[in-house]
This record gives C-alpha cells, sequence and structure tokens, in this order.
C-alpha cells in the first residue's frame, strides 16, 4: 500500500494506491482524504494514517511519498521518500499530459510560478514574498470575519460588477469592507469583490499584472474557490 502525502501549510492532502511500483499506480487512485491541521501536522497526521481511507481496507503503509512545505517536518527519509514541490508538480503536470508555459501554484501561504521551456522541464521560479496577500489564508481570515463557512461559498456565484476591495494587507480589506458595508453592499457582493481582489493581487505579485500569451496553467486550494476560478 503506497501513500502520497502533500503536506502543505493547512491541509494535509493524502492519497491512497494499492499498486506495488509507480507505473502501476496511474489512475489507480483508491482513495483521498484532505484533512486541515490546524497548525499542528504531525498529530493530523498520526490520526490519518491509523484509519483506513478506504472503508474496509487500512494497515499501514509499506511505502511512503511525500512532499510539501512540513513533509521534512513529519518524516525523515527512513520513513518516507521526500520530493521536491518543484519537481512533484512539474510531474503531475506531465503526467496529466497538460502543456503550458507556466504553473502558478496558489496555496493557504505561498504563490508559486515555476516557468518551462519547450519541453516541459524547468525554466525558472519565484515565489511570492513573506506577506500572505493573493493567498488562500488570506481569503480564509475573511470569509471567518464576514460570518462565512465553506458551504455557504460554494453556494455562491460570481457577480459581473462586484465592489473593488483592497486587497495587498489584511489590514486595508479589514478597512475596505467597513467601508462597502456602510455603503450598503450585501455579505455576497463584498465577497464577490474580494475574491476578485485576491486574484488580481495574486496575477500582480507573479506577473505584474500582466498575464503572459504563453499558456499558463492555475492550481492549488484558492482555485477550489469558484469565484476564484471565475476571475
Amino acid at each position: 500500500m503506497i501513500y502520497g502525502v502533500d503536506a502543505g501549510s493547512k491541509f494535509l492532502k493524502i492519497v491512497r494506491q494499492g499498486a506495488l511500483c509507480p507505473d502501476e499506480c496511474a489512475g489507480q487512485d483508491e482513495g483521498t482524504r484532505f484533512i486541515e491541521h490546524h497548525g499542528n501536522p504531525r498529530h493530523a497526521l498520526a490520526a490519518a494514517l491509523a484509519e483506513p481511507i478506504v472503508d474496509g481496507n487500512g494497515g499501514p503503509p509499506s511505502r511512503i511519498v511525500a512532499t510539501g512545505p512540513f513533509a521534512e517536518q513529519l518524516f525523515d527519509h527512513e520513513r518516507a521518500e521526500i520530493v521536491d514541490e518543484i519537481a512533484a508538480t512539474i510531474a503531475a503536470v506531465r503526467h496529466a499530459g497538460i502543456e503550458c508555459a507556466y504553473i502558478v501554484n496558489v496555496g493557504a501561504g505561498s504563490i508559486r510560478c515555476i516557468e518551462l521551456d519547450g519541453r516541459m522541464r524547468f525554466r525558472a521560479y519565484r515565489e511570492n514574498s513573506l506577506c500572505a496577500a493573493g493567498t488562500g489564508s488570506f481569503l480564509d481570515e475573511q470569509m471567518r470575519r464576514m460570518g462565512f463557512g465553506y458551504a455557504d461559498l460554494a453556494r455562491l456565484g460570481a457577480l459581473e460588477e462586484p465592489p473593488s476591495i483592497a486587497t495587498r494587507c489584511a489590514v486595508f480589506a479589514k478597512s475596505d469592507l467597513i467601508h462597502r458595508q456602510q455603503e450598503g453592499y450585501t455579505r455576497e457582493e463584498l465577497w464577490s469583490g474580494l475574491c476578485r481582489g485576491v486574484v488580481t493581487t495574486m496575477l500582480a505579485t507573479v506577473f505584474r499584472g500582466d498575464v503572459p500569451a504563453r499558456p499558463v496553467l492555475f492550481c492549488g486550494g484558492l482555485f477550489l474557490n469558484s469565484q476564484a476560478r471565475e476571475w
């Protein structure tokens, strides 16, 4: 039993596969799990590995392959094969048969841009500063302040002309949201404007606001947000 673990800054993503070698794993995903670790990934991982992902088919993994910012903190190299995040991302895109010039991966705490050459090989890499503007954690913080949950957001659609919200820092966003609310905008309208602002900030961080003509693949937790995908 093979476990793939992506130990992110907010969630553990675990995939379990029963194949005997990597080539046999293709298309044989037996189960996945997304676990919010609340700053304690070690505890979340221990609980996840102790339980089966698919009912009745538990048991300890024979092999663990791990990536993500918490991978080396959670595993030593005897317990798991540690794979660099950039290499893992490029390998996944190649495996999916997607051809692109840039891979932009936006998670809870980071914005990473991988540039590829014409043969889908690594060319360059850049990421955001320590500021969380444009990342998933920035949006989550405002979501909680506005009284929304993930289930609520799944039911909201993007608006064509939402109010503009400053998203370059949490302080500005909070101030703008209060001001716009006083102007009479609803929570739903404010959320749509916030999502547009976060995507705009993310693009400015990666491409200085000018998305290149060459194909770009956007991935990561931010794009589980339907309104982020719309923008």
